[in-house]
């Protein structure tokens, strides 16, 4: 298994994954930190909720990276806890299979988790057979966008 793998099974584990009393591990870190804030315990609990997706590369502005989710088809305005330096060779029109949590104290950000892998805009072809797939053998990530709800 490359690290890749181990680190995505690792927050897939954290975030998602409920324990036999149906918490996850965020719920159980959130539960035993008395000395968070109420805005850091929101922001915890939303991530809760990530966003799994393929996402072509809009745009960079500033610290974050405009990204297009080709799964649920939502832009997502992304940072990373370490700053652009996440983001140095990645380019518009390229590819990145990772995963998003919100940061509610920023409405509307969101935050690279775990693993990102990157893809150049060459391998266009495959990326959508990716995103296909995932959208196929997981469809509640294409229902993150209301439009597709409706649609469907």
């Amino acid at each position: 298994m490359d690290e890749g793998a181990a680190i995505r099974i690792v927050d897939r584990f954290t975030l998602r994954y409920r324990l036999p009393d149906g918490s996850t591990v965020v719920d159980r870190l959130v539960a035993g930190r008395r000395d968070l804030t109420a805005v850091d315990r929101e922001m915890l609990l939303g991530w809760r909720d990530p966003v799994e997706g393929i996402f072509e590369i809009q745009r960079k502005e500033g610290d974050a990276v405009v990204l297009l989710n080709l799964v649920d088809d939502l832009e997502y305005r992304t940072y990373s806890n370490v700053g652009r330096a996440a983001f140095r060779g990645v380019s518009k029109g390229g590819f990145l299979h990772t995963c998003l949590v919100p940061v509610h104290s920023a409405g509307g950000a969101w935050l690279v988790s775990g693993a990102m892998s990157s893809y150049p805009r060459s391998s266009a072809t495959e990326i959508a057979r990716a995103a296909l797939e995932l959208a196929t053998s997981q469809p509640e990530l294409v229902f993150r966008n209301p439009e597709k709800i409706e649609q469907g």
